[in-house]
C-alpha cells in the first residue's frame, strides 16, 4: 500500500512538472532579467526553478549578489563558491558587492538609497528589462532579503518600465512538503508559478553542493525537502506613483 501511495505521488508530481513547465506563460518577463539576492547561495537555495525555466527559454539572466556572505569571514571563499553555482545555472553575468553599507548582518538595516544605487548600476550596465528578487518576507524571513525588497518596493516608481517581480514566501508547512506546496500552486495563476525542468531537475541539488563552505547538516535537509528546490511563484510588484 505504500508503495503504490508513493508511486502515485511521484506519478502525480512528474504530471505537474511536465504540465506547467510546458505550459508555464512567461511573456510578461522579459530578457535580460536581473536577479537579485543578498548572498552568495541564495540563488539556489530560492530561485532555481525560475532560473532554469528562463534558462530552457533562452532568456538571459544576470545575477547581483549584495554581499559576498562575510558573516563568518568566509566571504571570500563564498563568493568563489558562487561563481561556480552561477555557471551550473546559466548565469550570464555576476556582480557580487562589497559595501559597509550593506553587511551580511540580519541586525544591521540596509539604505534603501545605496541598495536602490547598485541595482540600478547593474540594470543600467546589463540593460535588464525585467528584475527578480525577494517579497516583503524574505522567505527565510533574513533582514536582509526584506531589505532588498524594501527598496525596490519604496522606489519602484524609478524603474521606468522595467518589471519587477517577486518570490512568493510559503508557510512552514509548503516551504517542506512539496505536495503542499504543489496543491498552493494549483490554485495560483499558471502565468506565476515556475517549474524546475525535469530534464534539469538535479541542478538546484548540484548547485547547492557547490557552497561547500555552507554544508552544515541541515543544509542537506533543505537539500531534500525544501519547496524551493523544485516550485517558484513570482508575483508582480505594483509599482507606486511618487514624484
Amino acid at each position: 500500500m505504500i508503495v503504490l501511495v508513493l508511486f502515485l505521488f511521484f506519478a502525480y508530481c512528474c504530471v505537474f512538472f511536465i504540465y506547467f513547465g510546458r505550459n508555464s506563460s512567461l511573456l510578461d518577463i522579459q530578457g535580460p532579467v536581473l536577479l537579485v539576492t543578498a548572498h552568495p547561495d541564495d540563488e539556489c537555495m530560492f530561485f532555481s526553478p525560475v532560473l532554469l525555466s528562463l534558462y530552457k527559454r533562452d532568456i538571459p539572466v544576470d545575477l547581483l549578489c549584495l554581499s559576498s556572505g562575510d558573516y563568518y569571514g568566509a566571504g571570500r571563499v563564498r563568493s568563489e563558491e558562487l561563481k561556480y553555482s552561477a555557471n551550473l545555472l546559466g548565469i550570464r553575468h555576476l556582480m557580487v558587492i562589497q559595501d559597509a553599507n550593506l553587511p551580511d548582518n540580519p541586525d544591521r538595516q540596509w539604505p534603501s538609497g545605496c541598495v536602490f544605487e547598485h541595482i540600478c548600476k547593474a540594470a543600467r550596465s546589463w540593460k535588464s528589462k525585467s528584475i527578480i528578487s525577494f517579497d516583503s518576507l524574505g522567505v527565510s524571513g533574513h533582514q536582509n532579503h526584506c531589505y532588498i525588497h524594501h527598496a525596490l518596493n519604496e522606489k519602484s516608481h524609478l524603474f521606468g518600465d522595467v518589471g519587477i517581480y517577486c518570490l512568493k514566501t510559503l508557510g512552514i508547512l509548503p516551504k517542506y512538503c512539496i505536495f503542499l506546496a504543489i496543491v498552493l500552486a494549483l490554485v495560483e495563476n499558471r502565468r506565476n508559478v515556475f517549474c524546475t525542468p525535469l530534464s534539469l531537475i538535479r541542478l538546484p541539488h548540484k548547485a547547492m553542493l557547490l557552497h561547500k563552505s555552507q554544508l552544515m547538516w541541515f543544509r542537506y535537509l533543505y537539500i531534500l525537502l525544501s519547496s524551493y528546490m523544485y516550485i517558484n511563484i513570482l508575483l508582480p510588484l505594483k509599482k507606486s506613483h511618487k514624484r
